[in-house]
């Protein structure tokens, strides 16, 4: 006679590996905090140089050719957590390696940095990318996760009044696929990358002009899309809205 007891079991038959299960998601959150540790701290030299380019120039200089991969990381890590705006990193890229490979190392480090995250997210879900986001930045975006498209998260990234180093977590746990929101990322953010690494350059050569028409436009086009932030992210909700109404219909057909 047989008295060994049966498996508790889920509602479908098969038997719950709770623990395994929990033990897979700790080890990969571990690796993750490491990740975003490295990256973050790959960022911290770079804090102190902000207001000096001649040291800026110094620190990359004296990695010789590794100067580009370093600034490379530099770019990824802001992604993350960094406390270095992506306009900062851009206009430095400018400063300098020149308008196009500026432009070019910017993407690189940028669209890295925003991979991670997405794979990140995806991974390990929305308890990973609430850590980073906070609850009020989650509770804002949080329809995107449902019906926030590629279009959608473009309009975001290619406005400058959103979060988007934030949204780039959210973005993780939508149904869209890695590669459309790579690159979402690289195309939503390259006018971003283009505009401050001609800044860079401009600086570098000591182009007043050029500073002054960068700097009065990108002012223009700040306050315009301030002044009309509301009305811009009410349309994206429509238009996400909309996309939900087409899935809800094309899922009860």
């Amino acid at each position: 006679m047989n008295d060994a007891k049966p498996l508790p079991r889920s509602a479908d038959g098969n038997a719950p590996p709770k623990r395994p299960f929990r033990n897979a998601v700790a080890a990969q959150l571990v690796i993750a905090v490491i990740i975003i540790a490295v990256l973050a701290l790959a960022s911290l030299p770079f804090l102190s140089f902000l207001g000096d380019p001649e040291r800026i120039s110094r620190f990359i200089a004296g990695a010789g050719p590794w100067g580009p991969l370093v600034y490379i990381l530099i770019q990824a890590g802001q992604v993350f957590a960094a406390p270095i705006p992506g306009q900062v990193t851009g206009f430095v890229a400018g400063f300098l390696f020149g308008p196009v490979l500026g432009t070019v190392y910017a993407a690189i480090g940028g669209t890295i940095g925003c991979a991670l995250v997405f794979f990140l997210s995806r991974r390990l879900g929305r308890p990973f990318v609430q850590r980073f986001v906070g609850p009020r930045v989650m509770e804002r975006f949080d329809y995107l996760t449902e019906s926030g498209g590629a279009l959608i998260l473009l309009l975001i990234f290619l406005v400058p009044i959103f979060p988007d180093d934030l949204i780039s977590y959210i973005a993780g746990l939508t149904r869209i696929p890695l590669y459309r929101l790579i690159l979402v990322a690289l195309f939503g953010r390259l006018p971003g990358y283009v505009l401050f690494a001609v800044a860079g350059s401009g600086a570098a050569a000591a182009n007043m002009t050029l500073l002054i028409v960068i700097a009065v436009g990108t002012l223009v086009f700040l306050g315009a899309a301030f002044w009309q932030r509301h009305q811009i992210e009410a349309f994206i909700r429509r238009l996400s809205e909309r996309k939900r109404g087409r899935l809800t219909a094309g899922g009860d057909g």
